[in-house]
């Protein structure tokens, strides 16, 4: 039966003088047009029906040297044929190189999956890529890349530590991989603002608790700077409390957290950065930081005379050596047990380990207070002034200066995790680990930075314009270490030799390293932590990434 709009379409047609025929047949055109465009943009939409998928259960890729690196991978065959696939399997390193490689031939029913381990063998530290390339015929049906990292994760020191932000945001899982970096603390906070909602009435908020108890079974120790103001006092909680009111209550909630904490938190910094308007926006001056100092540590030794207070916590602009002095000229160090300091080479004109804000300035400025020094943050950013690379250099030459200054405390790389993922913001940057937490290579090599000379003491250094070298002694691991970079972007053929003497002497772009006479072995390592046994008379290229030699 026709429609009545069929029956009126014919009715119009007639009446025009329109041929039904050629009507017909442009309908039929625009049928066919209208399918063909659906099956042009179907073709851009397509569901792959033959693929793979990599998944793994260990956190972040972030393998220890001496476990297997397990993967599982998950090949579907979504069609409703069987199929006889290939499948390629490989890993390289940060250079490209294969490390590992492995081909087989699967058959899959139809409209099903193959679920297996993959277990590349990987023995070597260093940052590396999982490639697998599923074929049928020679053609390339789906390929999966997927990054990974392996640290050694066997030495642990105590004096360093990283910024996390678990009291805003993350797993806490995440703490779990200070095993990988040899870290033992983290710095964390419980912000008063979020601790008093009403005044009087405090509570430790469930993130809070919950990353304090997991770090505590992970056997690691917590810096908790108690910032910052509370909207019950003040308008603006940037603001640094200064009237009295404000003041007690700020003493009230550190005394509070304090006392919450006795045997899971021992030290305690007191506000952060006091010296900048982003922190003090209303310039109180050093004279009120320490009203407000006195105070808090009076409070806190009062619940815990066994808690450590950590002062000062300033960032680090030019005329921070004033705030420090202008600090002692009113008797802040009288409360406080060691003094802290941001550290940011980042924001200078030169990278670390080229004389600028490094850890002798430091050092410098602020022994004759004759407190311990801790850094509480130091760190570059990944992005937009820094690469990854770069990143991972600088924070590796970090470590190392951190160890051959020899006079400071305790220092807290900035950050675990990056804290957003807008790559034109520097403070979306700082992290270890990517908001969608993938390694960065700054993780690896940090972490070799500390395994080779975190249980170390320095026992020479050689500068030059060019390069930058360090002796250290491990007695426990009976080795001497050697850490070398070059200065100012330079690429230079370094040489190792055996003779009577530490000496280093550079000709031309030549620089020719002289080790005492040894029967140990010698070994090389990059910036990675990769090892490589090596003979006398050994040449690499060194550059501003450091480079290890390892006598073991």
């Amino acid at each position: 039966m026709q429609s009545r709009s069929f029956l009126v379409g014919l009715r119009i047609t007639e009446m025009v003088g329109v041929d039904m025929k050629f009507f017909k047949r442009c309908f039929l055109g625009i049928c066919i047009i209208a399918l063909l465009l659906q099956t042009v943009v179907s073709a851009f939409n397509v569901e792959k029906v033959i693929g793979i998928d990599i998944n793994s259960e260990t956190f972040c890729n972030a393998f220890i040297r001496s476990a297997d690196k397990v993967f599982y991978s998950d090949i579907y065959n979504k069609t409703l044929k069987s199929k006889t696939l290939e499948l390629e399997e490989k890993v390289t390193d940060h250079t490209g190189a294969i490390v590992w490689s492995d081909n087989k031939a699967i058959t899959i029913n139809a409209k099903s999956r193959i679920l297996e381990a993959v277990v590349p063998e990987v023995n070597n530290n260093g940052l590396y890529t999982l490639e697998m390339t599923l074929k049928q015929n020679g053609t390339v049906c789906d390929v999966f890349n997927g990054e990974f990292t392996v640290t050694e994760g066997k030495r642990t020191t105590d004096d360093v530590g990283v910024c996390t932000h678990l009291y805003l945001y993350g797993d806490k899982k995440i703490v779990s991989l200070l095993k990988n970096l040899g870290f033992s603390m983290i710095r964390d906070e419980a912000m008063w603002d979020f601790v008093e909602n009403s005044r009087g009435q405090y509570k430790i908020p469930d993130r809070v608790q919950s990353y304090v108890e997991y770090a505590n079974q992970k056997n690691l120790d917590i810096l908790m700077p108690l910032t910052y103001g509370n909207h019950l006092y003040m308008s603006n909680t940037s603001q640094m409390p200064y009237t009295d009111e404000q003041i007690n209550a700020y003493v009230n909630y550190c005394k509070f957290v304090v006392s919450h904490f006795r045997d899971e938190v021992k030290y305690f910094e007191i506000w952060n950065e006091p010296n900048i308007t982003a922190f003090n926006p209303e310039n109180r001056t050093a004279a009120d930081y320490t009203k407000l100092l006195k105070a808090a540590y009076e409070g806190i030794k009062s619940v815990n005379p066994n808690a450590v207070v950590i002062g000062g916590v300033c960032a680090t602009p030019d005329n921070v050596h004033e705030y420090y002095e202008s600090l002692n000229s009113v008797g802040a160090y009288n409360y406080m047990d060691a003094i802290s300091i941001h550290l940011y080479s980042c924001f200078g004109t030169n990278p670390i380990g080229e004389g600028n804000r490094e850890f002798e300035w430091v050092v410098n400025m602020l022994e004759k207070y004759n407190k311990p020094i801790w850094v509480s943050e130091v760190g570059y950013y990944s992005s937009p002034k820094f690469s990854e690379e770069e990143q991972a250099a600088y924070e590796a030459r970090t470590a190392v200066l951190y160890k051959a200054n020899g006079k400071i405390d305790k220092v807290f790389f900035y950050d675990l995790q990056d804290d957003g993922n807008d790559a034109s913001n520097a403070e979306h940057n700082f992290g270890m680990i990517t908001s969608d937490l993938r390694a960065k290579p700054n993780f690896a090599s940090v972490a070799a930075a500390v395994h080779f000379t975190g249980n170390a003491e320095i026992k020479e250094t050689k500068q030059a314009n060019e390069y930058s070298l360090f002796k250290f002694r491990n007695d426990t691991e009976n080795e001497d270490i050697y850490a070398l970079w070059t200065k100012g972007g330079r690429s230079i053929n370094a040489n190792i030799t055996y003779g009577n003497a530490f000496e280093a002497e550079l000709s031309g772009n030549n620089l020719n390293i002289t080790l005492p006479q040894t029967d140990k072995n010698l070994y090389y390592a990059d910036c990675f932590g990769k090892e490589t046994q090596v003979q006398n008379g050994y040449n690499f290229t060194l550059d501003y990434k450091p480079a290890y030699i390892i006598c073991r």
